[in-house]
């Protein structure tokens, strides 16, 4: 649900902070939900902050890489 309103509410301005709280509030509540660490991506990205940016991305990428592999574990 978080994760959603983030979504919903990522418009730029003070409404970026609001965002941040609900990612990372999403982020405690579901560690390895990749699209939460990807909606933190975006506010940092919106922030201009590239390097904190890039790891949630990376986060994002390594927690849906891992998921899908286990995805093919008998």
């Amino acid at each position: 649900l978080a994760a959603t309103l983030v979504a919903e509410h990522f418009d730029g301005g003070e409404e970026v902070h609001l965002a941040e709280k609900l990612a990372h509030r999403a982020i405690a509540n579901a560690p390895l939900n990749p699209r939460a660490h990807y909606l933190m991506g975006r506010i940092r990205e919106q922030q201009e902050r590239m390097d904190k940016a890039a790891a949630s991305y990376r986060e994002a990428a390594e927690l849906l890489l891992d998921q899908r592999l286990g995805d093919l574990e008998p």
